[in-house]
């Protein structure tokens, strides 16, 4: 137990990209263990899931200094957090989130007299701006952000404050006498021991601790994962995919694909030499201030910053839209199944006695229902792709398997007429493409509609079948191919 005759706080404050994704998640598993050593991880502010995504740190309490984002009530604030630790004197206490890097010098009062009873020792990872800003480029490119490096850089280096290191770190020493500063390029290889060192940590529980460490978390893709993400979000935005279900399903898929392919991590710098330029000189300027006010041994890449040898561009043999409309279609096609499948199950067992479960269960269905249920961001019909392939007017046009290959036909008053026979080879070409097209398509309508692909859930006649479920709308009917005997 510590001795001080206030509460010992060891307050981390960013930056981002310096591998605080790992140690939160570790701060998160193995909160008892540090409580074992005499350490607490106050629950007081720390968020969990934000949007369905883990987002754990004490981030309510740097919202709320700070008022970058609404902070979330059921989370507690900075009231909370500290009667919490108030409440717990004999023990040393870890208040952790990357987005205390967005204080600024009107905040700080703010939290100064909050921790005005503690013995506060704050905690800085910084990282050379160059590959912070490269890192925090390919971060916002998960995203739905697709603007190019430059401009990008253009807005970024005029707003963003954190870049100047100097200034960062000083506004903090000047608020919290004790302050430890770690570059992350001489830790990154054991980024969470660092972290337990610096909150003097002893020996014992570093190595309880390093010993159940977690491999990194979050790490910074390269070139091709974030040119996939680009094309893969570009179809989530074209087809009215959710920017929520993309983040959550879409990129894991996506980086997990460039993961498979041994192409994570093969990047280039994207500075240019107009960029690294400007760049540059204000590292060597804030840099240079920085190592002598704090006495810190900054490497070259703070204080003598240089472009990294040019590597000619190896392209794999892969076809990038091909791949990424796999993906996507991978994904809707994947998740949708799933939805619907949860959909009945919620429909079969509505009542009281189940009241708990089946409202989780809905909540899943709409994490993994891929389309927007409103008339407005329907999809595309079917039946109009259909129509333009084969040339022949929409309403009431359909399909139908047969042992020689298919037939279209139109669907007139409950009566169908023939109007195109397809060969096996020529149905199995049609499929394929209606195939694609069907994973990324979804038509809100009354059930079942004349003029759809569809005549009926057996799928008797038509080459699809659909499942539907109710809306606030009326009925969203999922089309989808029906699969066996495509030859796909």
């Amino acid at each position: 137990m510590q001795e001080s005759a206030s509460p010992i706080v060891h307050l981390f404050v960013g930056t981002h990209k310096t591998g605080t994704t790992s140690i939160r998640w570790m701060l998160d598993f193995y909160a008892d263990l540090f409580t074992h050593y005499g350490y607490h991880i106050p629950r007081k502010g720390w968020t969990h899931y934000i949007d369905n995504v883990y987002n754990g740190g004490h981030n309510n309490v740097a919202w709320e200094i700070a008022a970058g984002r609404p902070i979330i009530p059921e989370y507690g604030g900075l009231t909370d957090l500290v009667q919490e630790i108030r409440g717990m004197p004999d023990r040393q206490h870890i208040v952790f989130s990357e987005d205390f890097d967005h204080v600024r010098p009107q905040h700080m009062a703010k939290l100064k007299e909050a921790f005005s009873d503690f013995d506060v020792h704050v905690i800085i990872f910084i990282r050379n701006q160059a590959d912070w800003l490269a890192a925090y480029y390919a971060e916002a490119q998960k995203w739905f952000h697709q603007d190019n490096f430059d401009a990008w850089f253009a807005s970024q280096f005029e707003a963003d404050h954190r870049l100047d290191l100097h200034a960062l770190c000083q506004l903090w020493a000047d608020s919290f006498d004790a302050i430890t500063i770690r570059p992350y390029e001489q830790i990154k290889s054991r980024v969470f021991d660092a972290f337990l060192k610096c909150c003097h940590a002893p020996a014992e529980m570093r190595d309880a601790l390093t010993s159940r460490a977690l491999p990194m978390v979050n790490p910074t893709p390269g070139d091709f994962p974030l040119e996939l993400i680009r094309h893969t979000s570009g179809i989530a935005k074209r087809e009215n995919v959710p920017s929520a279900y993309y983040a959550r399903f879409g990129m894991p898929v996506a980086l997990l694909a460039a993961q498979r392919l041994d192409l994570y991590f093969q990047k280039r710098s994207p500075l240019t030499e107009e960029t690294a330029k400007i760049l540059f000189a204000f590292m060597q300027e804030k840099n240079r201030l920085l190592a002598d006010r704090f006495g810190l041994a900054l490497g070259p890449e703070y204080l003598h910053p240089s472009l990294p040898v040019s590597r000619p561009e190896v392209s794999p043999p892969i076809d990038m839209d091909h791949l990424a409309e796999s993906v996507m279609a991978i994904c809707c096609d994947m998740t949708t199944d799933l939805s619907l499948r949860l959909r009945k199950v919620v429909n079969q067992y509505q009542g009281p006695d189940h009241a708990p479960v089946i409202d989780e269960l809905t909540r899943i269905v709409d994490l993994l229902y891929p389309w927007p249920q409103t008339d407005e961001a329907a999809g595309h019909l079917l039946n109009e792709l259909l129509a333009n392939i084969l040339g022949l007017p929409a309403s009431g046009l359909c399909l139908e398997s047969n042992a020689e290959g298919g037939v279209a036909l139109y669907l007139v008053e409950g009566c169908t007429r023939e109007v195109r026979k397809m060969d096996k080879d020529e149905w199995a070409s049609l499929m394929r493409v209606i195939y694609q097209r069907a994973l990324m398509n979804v038509t809100v309508m009354d059930f079942p509609k004349e003029g759809c692909l569809v005549l009926d859930q057996e799928g008797k006649i038509s080459a699809f079948r659909v499942l539907s479920t109710s809306s606030g709308t009326g009925t969203v009917s999922f089309i989808k191919p029906r699969s066996p005997d495509w030859g796909l």
